[in-house]
């Protein structure tokens, strides 16, 4: 029998699951009303983020002010 993980728990693997690279604390905001996602869609949009970073899909943000 093969077991599968949800998008969440896949989430929870890539960003908890390596000590050496592990992130010790992050949160996510929903939305609200009817923008409000559910944590299956947060879980795979950022999994499908953190993929395409690691394929070099990406670009640099200027975060100085």
């Amino acid at each position: 029998m093969e077991l599968t993980m949800n998008g969440l728990a896949l989430l929870k693997q890539e960003l908890f699951g390596n000590p050496d690279s592990a992130i010790s604390d992050i949160k996510f905001y929903p939305g609200e009303g009817s923008f409000k996602a559910d944590i299956d869609d947060i879980a795979s949009y950022t999994l499908a983020a953190l993929e395409a970073i690691k394929d070099g899909n990406y670009r640099d943000v200027d975060l100085s002010i």
